[in-house]
C-alpha cells in the first residue's frame, strides 16, 4: 500500500500549569518534528488559558510514527498487531490515548483515558476487516 494514504493526527490539550517546551517534545518523542504542531490558544471552564495542539501528517511521516507506536506497543508482529488493535479500530480509523505525563518521561504509554488523542487512517480495501489492516500497517 502506498505511504501516501496513511494519516496520523495527534492531538493534546495543554492547560496553564504545564510547560510548553515539555508537551511539544513529547510529540517530538513521536517523531513529530515541532514546525509541525499547530497552536490554538483558547480559554477553559473558568477562563484559564489553554492551548490544543495539534499535527497532521501523511506519508512517510505517518507512516513512521505509525510504526512506532506498535513498536513501543509490541505490535511488530501481524498477530500481536492484530490482537493489539481490535478493540481501538472502527471504520474510520485506529484511535489510540497516550499519557501525557508518561509521554513526557519519554515512555509511550497507551491508556484508555489518556490525554494524547491519537488517530491512524488508512483505506480499508473490500471486506478486509480494521484490525487485519492496520496489523499489516504496524507489522509492515
Amino acid at each position: 500500500m502506498s505511504d501516501s494514504r496513511i494519516r496520523v493526527c495527534v492531538d493534546a490539550i495543554m492547560h496553564a500549569t504545564e510547560r510548553e517546551d515539555a508537551v511539544i517534545g513529547a510529540f517530538e518523542r513521536l517523531g513529530i518534528d515541532a514546525k509541525s504542531v499547530k497552536r490554538t490558544r483558547t480559554s477553559g471552564h473558568f477562563g484559564n488559558p489553554i492551548v490544543m495542539l495539534r499535527a497532521v501528517l501523511t506519508g512517510r511521516d505517518a507512516r513512521a510514527v505509525a510504526v512506532l507506536l506498535g513498536a513501543a506497543f509490541g505490535w511488530e508482529t501481524r498477530h500481536a498487531a492484530a490482537s493489539g488493535v481490535e478493540s481501538c479500530t472502527s471504520d474510520s480509523g485506529l484511535h489510540i490515548r497516550l499519557d501525557k505525563q508518561e509521554l513526557v518521561a519519554d515512555k509511550i504509554v497507551r491508556t484508555h483515558n489518556g490525554s494524547i488523542r491519537v488517530q491512524i487512517t488508512r483505506p480499508v480495501f473490500g471486506n478486509q476487516r480494521a484490525a487485519d489492516a492496520y496489523a499489516d500497517l504496524f507489522a509492515a
